[in-house]
């Protein structure tokens, strides 16, 4: 993983540990349970932290995947460049050897 996936990760688990503890201690929200009291509006502020922690650990996630994707087509590039060079010398080769075989002209 790259870092900013495992710091998004951590934040996102922490800020869900905080929701988690804002969710069941009572008095922290209204009867409803989802709107904060006055005493909980402090840790209901800090739910954004879970947001954050997934959007940093989904962009860490997909910076990975296109840097590898970059990393596979520039290595097939590579061969297929490889592969060409290969052909364009044995096709040299043969016909080289071909013109050998042929018999002289005197």
């Amino acid at each position: 993983m790259v870092p900013s996936a495992v710091a998004g990760t951590a934040l996102a688990a922490f800020g869900t540990g905080l929701v988690g503890v804002y969710l069941r201690v009572p008095g922290l929200t209204r009867e409803d349970g989802i709107r904060p009291t006055q005493d909980g509006l402090g840790i209901a502020k800090d739910t954004w932290l879970v947001a954050a922690g997934v959007t940093l650990a989904t962009q860490g996630a997909i910076g990975a995947a296109k840097s590898a994707a970059k990393s596979a087509k520039k290595a097939a590039k590579q061969s297929a460049k490889d592969a060409r060079k290969s052909a364009k010398s044995l096709a040299v080769d043969a016909a080289s050897s071909a013109k050998d075989a042929l018999p002289s002209r005197s």
